[in-house]
């Protein structure tokens, strides 16, 4: 049977981590925000457009040149 002081220290464990979850998922949420209007503008739809192609033509390349 767990002591007392385990529990304890397992109940602040509990509020730490959720409390930091809680903290970084606000963190993005502001981000994401602040990121909306920009990324919603022609200038950033086209970076967007330009960067996610560029990745699917980096994949292609990388399957193309690997080995069995």
């Amino acid at each position: 049977m767990p002591s007392a002081e385990f529990v304890g220290q397992f109940a602040l464990l509990v509020v730490t981590y959720s409390a930091l979850v809680v903290a970084i998922h606000l963190l993005y949420a502001r981000l994401a925000r602040s990121a909306r209007g920009w990324l919603s503008s022609e200038k950033g739809g086209y970076l967007v457009n330009k960067l996610g192609g560029a990745t699917f033509v980096g994949f292609g390349v990388g399957l193309a040149t690997a080995s069995r």
